[in-house]
């Protein structure tokens, strides 16, 4: 007998509602992946922090308690570039602490590492090629200190005409625990390369107050002008603009729109101007969907903190002695 039944195929009514279910699992499961994309890039940056507090613990054991120094212009070497060498121990001994650098020559000229570390480096940062001393991070210069009278910052509380901040051992900065560090800074992107922060300290952070106001001083402010009661404040991001007014800001919602357009400071400018021209933007709150800051403490923890969370008082600390 002729077998009359024949195979039946997908109609385009149920291919369509496949399609569909489909697309709806996709809708709803994607958010959900680019979350946890996001949360691990979080956690790869915090390690990436918890690697460099190491390396600064470890530098501060070999060389008298003193931390790295976030800058030398004199030297054209930044505190990742110390560190870089630290990790493979190519460094001379200790001579002073008050030298070019603790453990280098004092003549040295540009004592620099081939390339710094990958822990300098961040997940969430445009996927272009890394410099070879570039770094993500930007330093506290009160908690780092500078070797030479640079011509870039000042402490307000010595003098004007007497540029950078005195290197200082570690475990003279009170309240470590809440003392922040090292942060996640912008970056300077141009063209195919990232040359990673403009500055690798906070040269403008919280409109300036660091050379004037608190200048990173706490509990007593560098100048009167700055009311202990505006320890409080939630910090600006760099530029000369009081809190709440043109240049970004930690306040929710007060991060401009070409702020958050730019995934570091890549675009509108390739000479990284900005709404603080170089300096702007000095605390990067770029995890989590530009929600997100890392954070290493000056006892060496790390924490993640959110736009609106960030307080002047949270990188300020006690000088290195009274003035």
């Amino acid at each position: 007998m002729e077998d009359n039944r024949r195979s039946r195929g997908f109609t385009l009514v149920e291919l369509l509602v496949v399609i569909g279910i489909i697309a709806l699992l996709i809708s709803i499961l994607l958010p959900s992946l680019n979350r946890a994309r996001q949360q691990a890039n979080l956690v790869v940056c915090a390690a990436n922090l918890h690697s460099v507090g190491e390396l600064m613990q470890e530098y501060a054991a070999q060389f008298q308690g003193y931390s790295p120094a976030c800058y030398s212009e004199t030297y054209y070497t930044t505190w990742a570039d110390t560190l870089s060498l630290l990790s493979i121990h190519r460094y001379l001994a200790q001579t002073s602490p008050t030298a070019a650098f603790p453990g280098q020559p004092v003549t040295a000229n540009q004592y620099e590492p081939q390339e710094d570390m990958n822990v300098f480096h961040d997940v969430d940062v445009n996927n272009v090629s890394w410099f070879a001393h570039s770094c993500a991070y930007v330093a506290n210069p009160r908690a780092l200190g500078s070797v030479d009278k640079s011509k870039i910052f000042w402490d307000p509380l010595v003098s004007s005409s007497i540029k950078g901040y005195s290197p200082r051992k570690l475990s003279t900065i009170q309240r470590a625990s809440d003392v922040m560090m090292v942060w996640c800074g912008a970056c300077q992107i141009q063209g195919s390369t990232n040359y990673g922060v403009y500055y690798p300290f906070a040269e403008a952070l919280d409109g300036y107050q660091m050379t004037g106001g608190h200048g990173f001083c706490y509990p007593t402010p560098a100048s009167n002008t700055f009311p202990t009661t505006s320890y409080a404040n939630l910090i600006s991001l760099g530029g000369a603009n009081p809190l709440g007014g043109a240049t970004p800001n930690s306040r929710t919602g007060g991060v401009t729109l070409s702020y958050l357009k730019l995934e570091n400071m890549d675009a509108l400018s390739t000479t990284y101007n900005g709404f603080g021209g170089t300096d702007v933007c000095n605390m990067r709150f770029r995890h989590m969907n530009n929600t997100a800051c890392n954070f290493l403490f000056v006892d060496g923890h790390v924490a993640s903190r959110s736009i609106g969370t960030v307080i002047a008082q949270d990188i300020c600390m006690n000088p290195a002695s009274p003035p």
